[in-house]
């Protein structure tokens, strides 16, 4: 049971199921547990009318959508994403410095939330130099050495 202090100055709650969880990070996150469920996250902030809402609704057994949480799905073989997996897997992405692989990694991953579900072979080398020079977070290239 866990206390809660009412944001509109209406004092102070305890809600009966309401438990807080301490990441890895510190961060305390709060969660309704009632016996013989899992536990739901709550993610309105605590105090606020939103708040009691989404704990009540969890109390009753109606869990939060999960429609509102991105799906992760594997790369479609092919594409320029699956391509880019396939290249942070390898042994010559491993075998680079920790800053290059960074930095490699941040530019290959913009253009892939641009262009990531295209078909590879479709792509021509003028293509895939357009795509790394207007990468947003691209480094700009040193030409005078």
């Amino acid at each position: 049971m866990a206390k809660i202090r009412m944001r509109d100055g209406l004092g102070d709650m305890r809600l009966k199921f309401l438990i807080e969880d301490t990441d890895r990070h510190g961060n305390v996150r709060l969660y309704v547990r009632k016996r013989g469920t899992p536990k739901v996250r709550l993610l309105q902030a605590p105090g606020t009318r939103e708040f009691l809402e989404e704990y009540w609704s969890a109390v009753k057994g109606n869990a939060p959508a999960t429609e509102d949480r991105p799906v992760l799905t594997a790369p479609v073989k092919g594409t320029l994403h699956w391509l880019c997996t396939q290249y942070f897997a390898s042994a010559d992405f491993k075998g680079l410095t920790d800053r290059t692989r960074y930095v490699r990694r941040r530019i290959l991953d913009a253009i892939c939330k641009r262009d990531g579900d295209s078909r590879s072979r479709n792509w021509s080398r003028a293509m895939y130099a357009s795509a790394a020079t207007n990468a947003p977070t691209s480094p700009k290239l040193r030409t005078d050495w």
